[in-house]
């Protein structure tokens, strides 16, 4: 099953997470740290024969780290700009979604097939909607980030006024549509309608004008 993922931030935002002024920078390493391995609680102490156990047995307290874990290394990586290489991809992304799901103003997440994508963008397409709002267009324009994509995964970006003109020909659609399709075009409308008032609340915080970042994986 695919997934989609959407947040509600300015694509210029999440750029300057992989150069990190010192300020994100220490946000980010904060917010990374729920995710690092929790060093298992300290054993018994040792009765005499296991004090003559091997010297260089592995520390008793040292974390497990699995392939799939994010470390404080993969983070500093990350906010530092540093290359990331394959084997560290997932962990990586693992840390991003977690960054994105704080400093994005919203964000939602759908699940659809390669078939289920075909099939709504044929029904908005026989609505009414143009080509150009298609559904993969939320994810149409490279996002240009420094960190790659996992494998078979996009990920790419929806500016402000596009994502607007994108919901605004999708509610024209919605009476038309029926079923899964009808379902889907409304939740994402409603998340894309929502950016008007993040746009707000992101002036009076003095935040850039929030953007659609979308990451699609398979």
């Amino acid at each position: 099953m695919a997934e989609v993922r959407c947040w509600a931030i300015g694509i210029d935002e999440v750029r300057e997470m992989f150069a990190a002024s010192p300020t994100l920078s220490a946000r980010l390493l904060e917010l990374a740290e729920p995710a690092f391995p929790v060093p298992p609680s300290p054993p018994p102490r040792p009765g005499l024969l296991g004090k003559l156990g091997p010297l260089l047995r592995r520390p008793p307290d040292a974390p497990v780290v699995t392939p799939g874990s994010p470390t404080r290394l993969d983070a500093e990586s990350l906010v530092r700009g540093r290359f990331v290489p394959q084997s560290r991809l997932e962990p990586a992304w693992v840390l991003v979604e977690r960054w994105l799901d704080d400093l994005a103003w919203s964000h939602a997440r759908w699940e659809l097939t390669d078939h289920e994508l075909d099939s709504l963008d044929f029904d908005l397409a026989r609505a009414g909607v143009v080509s150009q709002h298609g559904v993969r267009h939320l994810w149409g324009r490279d996002a240009r980030l420094t960190l790659r994509p996992l494998p078979g995964a996009q990920v790419g970006y929806l500016r402000y006024q596009n994502a607007l003109a994108l919901a605004d020909d999708w509610a024209r659609a919605l009476p038309q549509l029926e079923g899964d399709a009808a379902r889907t075009a409304a939740e994402v409308t409603a998340f894309l309608d929502g950016l008007r008032g993040a746009a707000d609340a992101a002036s009076e915080a003095g935040r850039p004008t929030p953007d659609v970042v979308t990451l699609r994986t398979h």
